[in-house]
């Protein structure tokens, strides 16, 4: 770039060359780091634009300006492993990342010695308002300018999608950082934000081959990028992340959150909410359910009454005597009678189950063909297994009602609104987003809410109803909310997680969410976990015939995964995706494949959480191959946020980029036409297998 406008009493003291060489440095840590490529750049721009909005002087912009450029020069002495951006971004500064800072400031002392206040702006970008920083200065302790760069960095992060699947449009992202104002980010600043939010956005996502091309035009001497150069003359570089781009699937998400950001709705919440209500009241309900309601909310019942009105109705006793003997509700010995059953779980619980069989009931079947309600219920009794063996929630809560509960509310929306509902599965397929994301748009509310909202006039508890309507939060969303609630959301959503990932049912969003993030929340050993899988694929049968003890519900009809699903006998997987049991790709490994042989992998399914991790992720994914006696495998990349900048293993093997969360039935398709066109040296999956818009271009090497 051209060497910036500085005061002229200042130009004897620095000269021309100093920012030219430093600039070569930046670009030395760009090439090391990929996902780095750009950030200065971004970071120095959006920098300026907030100065001249908050009226800062022209020298103190030129010190700006010079701190943005160079804030993460220190980096240079760090190894590889431990730069992610993640972990300089996505909350409090790692310890082992600090000495970045100090480095990096006395590195730009050496050159510029005349700007202490860009200096002060390296060290202490990472501060935050309230005083959590590195250096735990807070308030006005910290350089205006350093409150800049802090803000600007953590934006350029987002917007570009850093931050585990956050949204990266300017509105979101402008709300998340005022949520922080008065904790991370000075008030101040982000009020000046919001008034240049659209300029500041153009700043920080400013292509990268426009950024070099406009530095080339208007440089006096050659940038520094230009010096490696391909055999025509082309950036190495630059090609690399071209490449790359064409391929990827995040930038068909991106896509598609903008068609479905110009979908209009289909209906009001408010409207949608009341014709529910209406529809499904508890006076419609059966006698014995109405009677266990009534008796449960007077005052003075006793174990007596409740199980008086359970017995109005046989099947419902038959229900929860055999549920009061299943592993989710067994003490230490067996129940035997209704009022054994009532003494031993206690009335809250009694009546819970009353109400689940209701439920399920009145939405379990006669549902179009949108939703297999076989299919549909097999999932939900498995996520309340899941829920209730990982031992996570306390002993007020029901886990496994709430697991059963999760997902009704998309059946209550097929029954009551068919045509909107019928609207958004489309929709949803279409565009290839999650259902819970298309729901919003076009409802103005999700299946989570409108159960939510039902089941406290059903008379479940706020905490139940708390926890079905959280249950697809972000992991962000979750780790904010209070510690009772915390525990209670990540379990129903990790079992939700877990169900997909093992193929137990299908709830209508067969998606493979990553579960590592809610494990270390949640605090569960890999041992937990096992014993958890484990007992429920023991008692699932067990359970679904229980709940579905009506003629109305036929467990056994089209039990089996939908063939889609299926994989080629051919595909051996090689799963890199962290460790194997917080790895939602491994689960759905061993429920696709089951064991696996002890031949030489066919393909590779690589989960890349941020474009900052790519490099590692690949050198292990080289590394794995090599002990596993492979060579450039066919690989399936399942990235997570913005598109991956560079990844140059990928120009040496043929290669699909999808973005997380995927389908199920789309991982599978991709793997089955990947081997396919393997085995008969094909360059292109073969057409017609799904949605042509869910298909990314696949990347053949010359």
């Amino acid at each position: 770039m051209p060497f910036p406008a500085m005061p002229f009493w200042r130009q004897a003291n620095t000269r021309r060359h100093c920012w030219e060489c430093w600039r070569f440095c930046i670009h030395i840590l760009e090439h090391r780091l990929p996902q780095l490529i750009g950030r200065s750049k971004h970071v120095e721009d959006a920098s300026v634009t907030m100065a001249n909005e908050l009226g800062m002087s022209h020298d103190a912009t030129y010190s700006l300006r010079l701190a943005a450029a160079f804030h993460d020069v220190g980096l240079l002495a760090l190894p590889d492993r431990q730069i992610q951006l993640d972990r300089l971004l996505d909350g409090p500064l790692d310890s082992e990342l600090v000495p970045h800072l100090v480095l990096g400031g006395r590195l730009v002392h050496h050159a510029f010695p005349d700007f202490p206040e860009a200096i002060e702006a390296i060290w202490y970008h990472h501060e935050w308002f309230d005083g959590r920083g590195p250096f735990r200065l807070q308030e006005g302790q910290i350089p205006l300018s350093a409150r800049i760069i802090s803000l600007v960095d953590v934006m350029e992060y987002r917007l570009n999608g850093g931050g585990h699947d956050a949204p990266t449009d300017l509105d979101s992202v402008v709300s998340a950082v005022r949520s922080d104002a008065g904790s991370r980010f000075d008030p101040v600043v982000i009020e000046a934000l919001q008034r240049v939010s659209a300029q500041v956005c153009s700043d920080l996502t400013a292509s990268i081959d426009e950024s070099n091309r406009a530095n080339s035009e208007q440089s006096t001497s050659p940038s520094p990028s230009n010096d490696v150069s391909s055999t025509d003359g082309t950036s190495t570089r630059q090609a690399a992340v071209h490449t790359v781009r064409e391929t990827d699937g995040t930038k068909k998400h991106e896509e598609a959150l903008a068609a479905l950001r110009s979908t209009k709705a289909v209906c009001e919440a408010s409207d949608l909410i009341e014709r529910i209500r209406t529809f499904d009241s508890p006076e419609s309900w059966s006698p014995a359910i109405q009677g266990v309601l009534r008796v449960t909310q007077s005052q003075g019942c006793s174990a007596r009454d409740v199980a008086k009105a359970v017995s109005q109705d046989p099947l419902l006793s038959m229900r929860v005597l055999r549920l009061a003997n299943t592993s989710p509700f067994a003490r230490k010995r067996s129940v035997d009678s209704i009022l054994d059953a009532v003494t031993v779980l206690g009335i809250n619980e009694i009546r819970n189950l009353a109400l689940t069989c209701q439920v399920f009931d009145r939405f379990g079947s006669g549902v179009s063909g949108h939703i297999d309600a076989g299919q549909f219920w097999e999932h939900s009794v498995a996520c309340g297994l899941i829920a209730a063996h990982l031992g996570t929630i306390d002993s007020e809560v029901d886990p496994f009602v709430c697991g059963i509960l999760h997902d009704a509310g998309r059946l209550i929306l097929l029954r009551v609104a068919p045509d909107e509902y019928a609207e958004v599965l489309s929709t949803s397929e279409e565009l290839d987003l999650p259902l819970e994301i298309v729901e919003s748009r076009l409802l103005g509310t999700t299946h989570g809410a409108v159960l939510g909202e039902l089941m406290k006039t059903w008379g479940f508890s706020n905490r139940l109803s708390e926890m079905v309507v959280r249950h697809h939060d972000s992991i962000r969303t979750i780790s904010r909310l209070p510690k009772n609630v915390l525990r209670d959301v990540a379990t129903i959503a990790l079992s939700d997680r877990m169900a997909h990932a093992l193929l137990l049912g299908a709830s209508g969003n067969e998606r493979l969410y990553p579960i590592a993030d809610l494990i270390e929340l949640l605090g569960v050993k890999e041992a937990q976990l096992a014993a958890a899988i484990g007992s429920t694929l023991d008692e699932l049968p067990s359970i679904q015939a229980v709940m579905a003890l009506n003629d109305k519900h036929d467990v056994d009809a089209d039990s089996s995964a939908p063939p889609v699903r299926k994989l080629a006998k051919t595909a051996i997987p090689l799963i890199i995706d962290g460790a194997a049991h917080k790895s939602t790709l491994e689960l759905w490994r061993r429920a696709a494949v089951g064991e696996m042989p002890e031949s030489v992998p066919t393909i590779a399914v690589v989960h890349i959480a941020s474009p900052a991790s790519t490099n590692r992720v690949m050198r292990r994914l080289i590394k794995c191959e090599q002990s596993e006696g492979a060579t450039n495998l066919p690989t399936i990349v399942i990235a997570s946020g913005s598109s991956i900048e560079d990844c140059p293993e990928l120009s040496t093997r043929r290669s699909v980029i999808l973005h997380s969360p995927v389908r199920c039935d789309l991982l599978a398709s991709h793997i089955n036409d990947l081997l396919s066109d393997e085995a008969h040296g094909r360059s292109s999956p073969s057409a017609g297998c799904g949605n042509a818009n869910q298909y990314i271009q696949i990347q053949v090497p010359s």
